[in-house]
């Protein structure tokens, strides 16, 4: 009887992890705020996973606040406002997360003395699509010269997901839709 109570607390157990990650995922595209990002995106294919766009994000840095804390690969926690242009702009980055603000947490990449400023690397860089359309999003980002291309990330107390990427304001998979027909 014993084992059979063990097995039951480990199989709700296992259920738990997954319903957690699933409902922070949900609560962050339905509560997070929604932060703009240029990138540049290439389109690899993972077996496991599906067809997806890689998103490689502009360089990101911003000011060190408090004491000095870099260390490659760990994490850090970053502030952010709009620019003129509705993009998300990095204005610091701390140790310890703020209290009731939305933040995103990131791995810090290296960090440059004379300016005081950490660059730093999005948790994020997969979007992943339909797979039909996959093909023709990677044609289009092919042709993205002189265009303009960004992703909508939505950002909850440390956690991102990737709502949209968009090409010269264009949904990518709305894109790749009318491309197709």
């Amino acid at each position: 009887m014993t084992r059979l109570w063990i097995f039951a607390l480990v199989a709700l157990g296992q259920l738990a992890v997954p319903a957690y990650m699933i409902r922070e995922a949900e609560r962050t595209l339905a509560d997070g705020e929604v932060m703009r990002f240029r990138t540049a995106p290439v389109d690899p294919q993972d077996l496991f996973r599906g067809r997806y766009v890689r998103l490689d994000f502009e360089a990101l840095r911003a000011k060190m606040t408090g004491e000095e804390f870099f260390q490659r690969n760990r994490a850090a926690h970053v502030l952010f406002e709009r620019d003129a242009e509705g993009f998300a702009r990095a204005i610091a980055i701390q140790e310890v997360p703020p209290d009731s603000v939305n933040f995103m947490t990131v791995h810090m990449l290296k960090f440059d003395s004379e300016t005081n400023e950490i660059e730093f690397v999005l948790p994020v860089d997969r979007f992943y699509m339909e797979e039909s359309l996959a093909p023709i999003a990677e044609r289009e980002y092919a042709r993205l010269r002189g265009r303009s291309a960004w992703a909508e990330l939505r950002v909850r107390y440390g956690h991102t997901l990737i709502e949209q990427v968009f090409i010269d304001g264009v949904p990518l998979a709305q894109l790749a839709r009318e491309v197709r027909e």
